[in-house]
């Protein structure tokens, strides 16, 4: 299997077409042909679908009022802005973690009446996916801090310490050092796993859970780990050339989402360029693989069974199922039942959109958040 990662995504010759992953930052998008083979894009950070296989269609009422219908060139759905919310500058925060220096970014309310909001971000992502996000919640009265952890964004990049209890406890450390009291942790796809985690081991350190397209599905169950690793581990993109990596991902994200200044500035969050104009992931290759390890070994769904702090299962879907990825969508309506069998404090709910909805529909990801939290109050 002839793999070729570039930045949020890796690219899988076309081949057996039974390796779909199940966790929920990873999904199988469609088709394309790039660099003269025939490719399938299995995405890891961002998701990158074509435009005709979104099965996304603005309609009225206030689940879509932040999807826009396509530019004049056909490509791509933009967010809409909220007025005076976007764009919005946060605090840049340091923060001791687990041995490790952490960076940070706050949103604050001028009128904080809300429980504090801890946002983690995914595998291979920054703080930066919830740019248009956080400062929604910051207008409803959050404050609100974007986590980058440990070997990824700005923050310390360690050889080591990639298991989940040391991500925990990091979020802990972080949690303590910026005074946050029992936030409700949102985590994304990877970052849910991580949330999750530090429910189950600190309970009374959290005030609730949003676990946003991951933290439900357990990659041990279709995976031994020497598959898992061959299907997932990402090869090594040191060295490509930045304008490159630009096209290649505004020709695929421009599909999804439009490409506008703020979401050009998560992609290159993800990057460091050197000076011959050449990018290197801040999440390197080793680093990712023990993440991934991490990942397969977590149960996923028995922490999900056992976690004791109210939870809102958020997992993303579009209308029209890829037709590569009908198998991944089927696991997820299994596991989705299995979430709503746990019942009681566990709740779940469909959200429409890829999975980087936080991107894509900003407005809706932080309507359900913010009403979860409103349940929460007291």
């Amino acid at each position: 299997m002839d793999h070729r990662e570039v930045g949020v995504l890796v690219l899988v010759h076309d081949g057996d077409d039974d390796l779909v992953p199940l966790l929920g930052h990873q999904q199988v998008g469609a088709a394309v042909a790039g660099h003269g083979r025939r490719l399938r894009v299995v995405q890891v950070g961002l998701q990158l679908l074509e435009p005709a296989r979104l099965g996304l269609h603005p309609s009225q009422g206030s689940e879509h009022d932040d999807l826009l219908p396509p530019d004049r060139t056909g490509r791509g759905y933009a967010a809409r802005r909220e007025p005076g919310t976007l764009p919005a500058v946060p605090n840049e925060r340091w923060v001791a973690g687990d041995g490790v220096r952490l960076h940070a970014r706050e949103w604050s309310s001028p009128v904080a009446r809300g429980p504090d909001l801890l946002l983690l971000h995914g595998l291979a992502s920054s703080s930066h996916i919830w740019d248009l996000v956080a400062p929604i919640l910051a207008r409803r009265g959050h404050r609100v801090v974007a986590l980058d952890q440990r070997g990824h964004g700005r923050s310390a990049k360690p050889s080591s310490g990639y298991r989940l209890e040391r991500f925990v406890a990091d979020s802990a450390a972080a949690i303590r050092a910026l005074g946050l009291s029992r936030p409700i942790l949102v985590g994304h796809s990877f970052g849910a796993n991580v949330a999750l985690e530090l429910a189950h081991r600190r309970p009374r350190s959290v005030r609730g859970l949003v676990l946003l397209d991951g933290g439900f599905l357990g990659l041990r169950e279709r995976f031994d780990w020497k598959t898992a690793r061959q299907v997932l581990a990402p090869p090594d993109l040191r060295g490509t050339p930045l304008s490159e990596f630009l096209e290649f991902v505004r020709y695929e994200l421009g599909g999804a989402i439009r490409i506008t200044p703020e979401v050009e500035a998560v992609v290159l969050s993800l990057m460091r360029v050197d000076r011959h104009g050449n990018i290197h992931p801040r999440l390197s290759r080793a680093n990712h693989l023990k993440i991934l390890r991490a990942l397969w070994e977590q149960d996923t769904p028995g922490l999900l069974r056992r976690v004791r702090v109210p939870t809102l299962v958020l997992a993303a879907r579009s209308r029209d199922p890829v037709p590569d990825s009908a198998g991944f969508r089927q696991e997820k309506e299994r596991a989705a039942s299995r979430v709503r069998a746990i019942g009681g404090h566990v709740r779940f709910e469909w959200i429409e959109g890829i999975h980087d909805v936080p991107l894509q529909r900003p407005r809706a990801v932080s309507a359900r958040i913010a009403r979860f939290a409103g349940t929460l109050v007291g």
